[in-house]
Formats: structure tokens, sequence, C-alpha cells
């Protein structure tokens, strides 16, 4: 009779998909399981691998500023669309968008190797600027462009509690608008495309209609294979908005994935 291999603590456990799990993670997700429960957190089953870009911002770094534009912890100061002023410092687990002045935007940008905008998941958790809400001063933006610049995803959110998102070719994209609550808090921005090219947004997990306002945008000046963020504040000054995380991911994902650091 053949005799059975058993399985050690330090082995791995190799799973359908060819997954490799510790002993502990697997019988994490077996639990989830059989209770109905997610896998315990902080096991390599509870998160999912962003393949395109997984950023929280691990090092401590800057300022970068448009005389000192870095590259730092692998995010260059922006200035595409002109000199904008303020600077961008890291400290572990955040990008620091420093605004000094009146009508300043800290900018930084990241290359990545964004091969489609169709079929993709992007999401990013901010938090807002402390001062007061409602002047159209404050501005939050997000960009990310394909190689050879032929494809953008643009979101334009203005504490007035409007915002815009862009999806489609960079000479005549589709853009929409939709509501959103500034309240100088943190916000996770979770925003899918499907194979079409059509865009669903949710904020802090709750689904956000959007109402479709036509096509032709026009982008110019972003870099191809890129994701980078625009930040303006006001009225008072100096003030920091933070950015923790940005994952962008293939595949149309739900806005209860958890991404892995």
């Amino acid at each position: 009779m053949a005799r059975k291999q058993s399985i050690l603590a330090a082995d791995p456990v190799v799973m359908p998909n060819g997954q490799k799990l510790s002993l502990p993670d697997f019988l994490s997700w077996a639990k989830s399981l059989d209770h109905d429960t997610p896998p315990q957190h902080g096991s390599a089953v509870a998160c999912v691998v962003a393949g395109i870009l997984s950023e929280c911002f691990p090092c401590t770094g800057g300022p970068i500023d448009g005389a000192s534009p870095g590259p730092v912890c692998g995010w260059t100061f922006s200035e595409v669309f002109g000199p904008k002023g303020g600077n961008v410092t890291f400290t572990p687990g955040q990008m620091e968008m420093n605004a000094t002045a009146n009508n300043e935007v800290p900018a930084a940008l990241k290359s990545v190797a964004i091969p489609t905008l169709n079929a993709i998941t992007f999401q990013t958790t901010f938090t807002e600027f402390p001062g007061a809400t409602g002047s159209g001063f404050s501005q939050y933006e997000f960009y990310l462009m394909t190689g050879g610049v032929s494809r953008v995803l643009a979101l334009v959110m203005v504490d007035t509690g409007i915002l815009t998102l862009t999806v489609g070719p960079s000479a005549g994209a589709d853009t929409y608008s939709a509501p959103w609550t500034p309240n100088n808090g943190t916000h996770t921005i979770h925003i899918t495309v499907s194979a079409g090219g059509v865009p669903t947004l949710y904020i802090d997990g709750i689904l956000v209609p959007l109402t479709f306002l036509g096509n032709g945008a026009l982008f110019t000046g972003l870099p191809a294979n890129t994701v980078s963020a625009f930040f303006s504040s006001g009225p008072t000054f100096p003030q920091t908005a933070v950015i923790s995380e940005i994952f962008i991911t293939s595949g149309v994902l739900p806005p209860t994935t958890t991404f892995c650091c």
C-alpha cells in the first residue's frame, strides 16, 4: 500500500490555480469557506495583487518641486500644465501634496506601463485639504495614460461637490459628471472600465451614477505610460493633502477588493 506523504508546517500548499500559500494562510482560506467569513486579515489570501501598479508609498523623501523635480521614491514633480508651485514629500504610507501659497498645484508623476484602459480597475485613497470646502479652489485630479498617449482616464474632483470622469481616446474621449461630498475627509475612489470602455465609479464603496456629458475631450502634454496626481488648494495656506495608495490592475474588480501593498 502506498504511503501518504505528510505535509510539514513549512511546506507551501499549491492551490489549483498554481498559487502557493503557507499552511496558516491555507487554513485561514479553508476556514473562510466553512464559515462564510473572509480570510484572516493580513493573510496572503486576504488581498489581491494589483498587476499594473501597487503603490503604498513605503519610503521617505523629498521635497520635490519645480526646481528639484526628482525622481524621489519613484515619483517626479510634474509641470506638464505649466509651473504651478507647491511641493511633494514622502513619509511611509503617504505622498503629501503641499500647497504653500494661493493657486499652487503640487503634482507628481510616475512611469507605469499601462497597456490598455479597457477591462481595467483603478483605485486610490486620498485625504482632502483641511480648508473650507465649497469655494472651488481645492481640486483633486488623477490621470492615467497608456503607451503612445493613445488613451486616457482622467478624474477631476472639485470641492464644490462636482466631479468629471473622462475615459477613452486622448483625442475624443467620453466625459461624464457626478456628484460627490467634500468634507475634508478621506475617500477611496474605485473606478472600473469595461471591455467596451464604459466606466463605473464608486466612492467610499457606494456606487455613484454617472451622467454622460459628451465626447471630444482632448488631452495633450501628459506623457505616455504614466499615472499622475495634481492637487490644488485654497483659499488658506499652507495646506497638505495626502494620497495613501494607488492601485491599477487588469480586469473589472468589485469595490470590496482589498489590494496588497
